[in-house]
């Protein structure tokens, strides 16, 4: 099991998002509001990975907003 959060290539701002560069330097919004709890078994492929930096405030501002 895995906290999925979904993207956007559409540029929101606000707590319930955070924006970051993704897949060849292309901006990305995470959708905060919108996480589900999937199976791993769901995953087919993976489409790119996440720098650690941009990991580390996206998990801060899910935290923020689930508290």
């Amino acid at each position: 099991m895995f906290l999925a959060v979904p993207l956007s290539t559409t540029k929101r701002d606000g707590s319930f998002f955070y924006q970051f560069s993704f897949l060849e330097d292309r901006i990305s919004t995470a959708l905060l509001v919108q996480n589900r709890l999937l199976s791993s078994k769901r995953l087919i492929k993976k489409i790119g990975k996440i720098e650690q930096k941009d990991f580390e405030k996206l998990k801060e501002k899910l935290i923020k907003l689930i508290e």
